[in-house]
């Protein structure tokens, strides 16, 4: 990470027990002259840094969070679930719209120059079967949109920071990343690792022509401390992505490398495997493992001069070296 981009004043980052919040205070503890402090659900006697905010919603006091705060990065909310309930779809708006407008409108209230908040390519689209030459850019927007309640939550608060901005004096920046992957990921990354090592045979063999962009969390990070300093990005929306994208049979082969074993990559037909999905109502996985689902960051490159520090191939293989089943 380059710890010239940080400054001395006073960051809020909230998320700070998720994934990319672990990591990016991980770093900002390595640097002497980061002052940041966490929101957090509760108080930890253990360190001060982490002020107790409770819930995040429409309702959520964020005054003695805020006090001081300079800058602030907002990693928390709701995160994407594949099989939600319709009942808790509500939520997302409440957690990641709300509850990210009540925390700008506070934030402009106590005087922070920018929030940089973490929204998602959701935004832009969920992919496509076609090839893709650049991928989504940041005027895209995702002809499925009203029907993800995720990918809408994080729309509508970009559109409701847009609105705060142009009635305060708070700056924001919005990053849209891809999936993001590193030492510690969950979700579906995770699993892959597991079948990985545990040698379970993989119907991706014929998933060698699709591009598919990933962000690391170091890179990411990098990203983030741009956004929050960087003059240029006052009040912009950028994607970021590594600057590769990889085919599904590409990223299983670097992560079993990465792990020391050897994938069991099944060779079936594309087209069997979307007959197969169409019947067994998988279209969305068949989409998400042959498809493709690119990241146009030049926008971000032209405006900041950002380029992510890491390589794929590489950021993958510190991700996951040596990592076995559990």
């Amino acid at each position: 990470m380059n710890f010239k981009m940080i400054k001395s004043e006073k960051i809020l980052i909230t998320g700070c027990n998720g994934f990319v919040g672990r990591h990016l205070v991980s770093q900002l503890s390595k640097s002497p002259s980061s002052s940041f402090v966490c929101a957090s659900r509760v108080a930890h006697e253990q360190s001060p840094k982490f002020i107790p905010v409770g819930s995040i919603g429409p309702d959520t006091d964020w005054s003695e969070a805020l006090k001081d705060v300079t800058h602030i990065v907002h990693l928390a909310g709701r995160a994407h679930i594949m099989r939600e309930k319709t009942a808790d779809r509500s939520l997302y708006e409440m957690t990641n719209t709300a509850g990210t407008l009540r925390l700008a409108e506070q934030a402009a209230s106590a005087g922070v120059k920018r929030l940089v908040f973490i929204s998602t390519i959701k935004v832009c689209g969920d992919g496509t079967l076609s090839p893709q030459i650049y991928g989504y850019n940041e005027t895209d927007t995702a002809e499925s949109l009203h029907e993800d309640p995720y990918a809408l939550s994080k729309y509508n608060a970009e559109v409701g920071l847009t609105k705060i901005a142009k009635n305060t004096e708070l700056e924001f920046c919005i990053l849209r990343p891809p999936i993001i992957y590193g030492p510690g990921v969950k979700g579906n990354l995770l699993s892959l690792t597991k079948a990985i090592g545990r040698g379970y045979p993989l119907p991706f063999g014929d998933a060698r022509n699709n591009q598919r962009s990933m962000i690391s969390v170091f890179n990411l990070i990098d990203a983030i401390l741009a956004a929050l300093y960087h003059p240029n990005a006052k009040n912009e929306i950028f994607n970021v992505a590594d600057a590769e994208a990889v085919s599904t049979k590409e990223l299983v082969e670097i992560i079993s490398e990465a792990m020391h074993v050897k994938p069991k990559l099944v060779q079936i037909p594309k087209d069997v495997c979307r007959i197969a999905a169409g019947i067994t109502g998988k279209v969305g996985l068949y989409n998400r493992i042959f498809g493709n689902l690119k990241v146009d960051s030049r926008k971000i490159n032209y405006k900041l001069g950002w380029t992510p520090p890491g390589r794929l191939a590489e950021e993958l293989r510190i991700s996951f070296a040596a990592k076995g089943p559990k």
